[in-house]
């Protein structure tokens, strides 16, 4: 394919008003200091997600079903549930060292936060009640440097008990707000408490250590029966309950099934750290390692999760319609993989590279009330080349654009004509979606955050309102919902994961407003039913 190579930023806007003409000569401006060299180092969607990936339902969560986490063991043995425990957090620990994308924590003043580098791997075990109180801590350090061992028992007691005094009044504040917080109030707490001042510098260490962790939450399903597994298998996790108190990467929910043979993971990721791709390798890394006792099987066409509430700072009483909620569904994607062979089997005149199933479902979806009229974001996967970084990268499409004063079959060749080259451009960190992302970089988060308040409208011309993201080695990919994307997230995992009545399904969540995501989940439906009526 061959690619322009000149850069025209009007091409990623549909409609214009001031502040979208404000902005386009401000990525004019950076496009001329690009071109004399004058650069700034970094990765434009790292920067921004400084800002815009703090709060609790920005989190992305991914699935690890049937894991044999004794598969090390050569002689089989029914633990008991203290040793399970021990045996799982050994064994994550000596995984986690061989991933260096693990080796991050967050750092900064709570409200803009940036990834550093964390040369540990330590491991927490955290216990929840019923009402989402933390009761229970226990550190599992590196062996490196462990820094409970030049601490009091009795003096470990009393921090350990700080840190969860201040946790609990602190659980409903959201994540851009609470970790400066607590990190300040779990200073103070510490600095009442009668240790020795020898004790004390000792003693910050383990905290700052303890709430740079990975956390890990256990829950004891052996008691039930095969059959009762099943149904709960795919039950979502509460994070709301169980929020990662401080810095550290990952959250994990690790349920123990029929007398402790096998393991479920459910492993909730920062997405100022990591994405979805990336992520996904270390899980499918994990099932690769450990190895699975059975293959996946969802229980029926008819499984679904109920819409979960992700937003931590809500109290049940308070009423407000911009909660994020996410739920789960499984959809049969097999018209829409039929469509997509037919179509790359024998390709329509004009579309030069293989056409994908996320454009497929864009193009469907905004034939629907719903999705008539707005421009999508399709993040895609930049693998690390010369002189870049890996990092996430996106498609930003208005599909209704095409459809004006056209029929559907021209509109659609020209449609999917420029996404491929959309997409080609972003592979080789050229063209405007590529281009606006990384000229993030040059702009503070606190103008990004309060450019997003005082004219939103520039957030959903350039970038849209809706992302639409496949995982596609996933068994369920639980969307997270950034703010600047105010419709919703539709997340979708493994389209062909065979099913109990001899189907294959795909799990799909979505992230937004209570009130309409079945709505949105009966437009998908309708846009893979009958998208080739749409072409």
């Amino acid at each position: 394919m061959i690619l322009k190579k000149e850069i025209v930023f009007r091409r990623l806007v549909n409609r214009f008003g001031i502040f979208i003409i404000m902005e386009l000569f401000l990525l004019r401006f950076f496009y001329i200091l690009d071109m004399f060299g004058i650069k700034k180092k970094g990765d434009g969607w790292r920067h921004s997600t400084r800002y815009f990936c703090q709060k609790e339902e920005t989190k992305f969560i991914l699935s690890c079903f049937n894991l044999d986490y004794s598969s090390d063991i050569s002689q089989k043995e029914i633990f008991p549930l203290d040793k399970a425990i021990k045996q799982v957090i050994c064994r994550l620990k000596d995984f986690f060292k061989t991933c260096p994308d693990i080796k991050w924590r967050l750092s900064g003043n709570g409200h803009f936060m940036k990834q550093v580098e964390n040369p540990f791997v330590d491991i927490v075990c955290a216990e929840f009640n019923d009402q989402g109180k933390l009761i229970k801590i226990i550190p599992y350090f590196d062996d490196i440097a462990d820094p409970c061992i030049t601490i009091d028992k009795e003096d470990l007691f009393k921090i350990n008990k700080a840190v969860i005094s201040v946790y609990n009044k602190l659980n409903l504040m959201e994540n851009n707000r609470r970790l400066n917080i607590f990190q300040k109030k779990v200073k103070r707490e510490i600095s009442r408490l009668n240790i020795k001042k020898t004790q004390l510098i000792k003693a910050m260490t383990y905290v700052k250590r303890m709430l740079s962790g990975i956390y890990i939450i256990f829950e004891d399903n052996s008691h039930l029966s095969s059959e009762d597994t099943k149904k709960t298998q795919f039950k979502m996790p509460e994070f709301i309950k169980m929020r990662h108190p401080g810095f550290g990467p990952l959250n994990i929910l690790c349920r123990f099934n029929e007398n402790y043979n096998y393991i479920d993971m459910w492993i909730q990721f920062h997405h100022a750290i990591f994405d979805g791709v990336p992520a996904q390798e270390i899980i499918s890394k994990l099932r690769k390692e450990w190895g699975i006792t059975r293959t996946s099987q969802y229980p029926s066409m008819d499984f679904c999760n109920k819409p979960e509430k992700i937003r931590a700072s809500l109290k049940n009483s308070e009423i407000n319609d911009n909660a994020s909620y996410v739920k789960t569904k499984a959809m049969d994607f097999t018209p829409l993989i039929k469509a997509r062979k037919n179509l790359n089997i024998n390709p329509v005149p004009g579309i030069e590279s293989p056409v994908t199933l996320v454009s497929m479902i864009a193009w469907g979806l905004s034939f629907t009330q719903d999705f008539n009229n707005v421009k999508f974001s399709i993040p895609k996967d930049l693998k690390a080349r010369q002189g870049y970084k890996r990092t996430l990268g996106a498609v930003f499409t208005a599909p209704w654009a095409y459809k004006q004063k056209k029929d559907n079959k021209k509109a659609f060749i020209d449609y999917e004509m420029d996404f491929n080259t959309s997409l080609a451009k972003m592979e080789q960190r050229t063209g405007e979606c590529f281009k606006f992302m990384d000229y993030c970089k040059y702009i503070p988060p606190w103008v990004i955050e309060k450019s997003a308040k005082i004219a939103p409208q520039i957030i959903e011309e350039f970038v849209g309102t809706t992302v639409i993201t496949i995982v596609k080695e996933s068994e369920i990919f639980l969307a997270p919902r950034p703010d600047i994307f105010s419709k919703c997230v539709i997340a979708i995992g493994n389209m062909l994961i065979p099913s109990s009545n001899g189907r294959f399904l795909g799990a799909v969540s979505i992230n937004s407003k209570k009130d309409d995501i079945d709505h949105y989940f009966s437009a998908l439906k309708h846009a893979i039913d009958n998208f080739e009526s749409y072409i």
